[in-house]
Parts: C-alpha cells; structure tokens; sequence
C-alpha cells in the first residue's frame, strides 16, 4: 500500500504553487485533478484575462516571470 502525507486537491495555480514548494523540500505529495488537464477552470473563462498587479507577485513559484 502506498503511504501519502500530503494531498493537493486540484491543480489550480493554489495547487501548483503548493506543488512546487513541497517538491522543493524533497516532500512526498499527491496531486489530484478530476480534469484531463491543469488549470481546468481558468482555461475557457475569459478570452483575455489582464491581472492587475506585478509579474512577481502572480507567477508560480521558481518560475520567471
């Protein structure tokens, strides 16, 4: 039987952020997502979406912006 401390539930931008920091300090997780691909929700939502705040306070963790 496999033996799983953490479990995320969807793989949102929330899920992959938490994602990341986890993978980061070598802790065992499980990514659950009910869709065939990440960011399900956010995919036909809006045909343009503009944020309204900094590039490094809306990107993903360990990533560029």
């Amino acid at each position: 039987m496999e033996y799983i401390n953490t479990v995320i539930v969807r793989a949102s931008a929330a899920g992959l952020s938490c994602a990341a920091q986890l993978d980061k300090r070598n802790i065992d997780y499980k990514l659950i997502e009910k869709q065939g691909h990440v960011a399900h929700a956010w995919r036909n939502h809006h045909d343009r979406l503009h944020l309204h705040t900094n590039k490094s306070a809306s990107n993903l963790p360990f990533l560029k912006p």
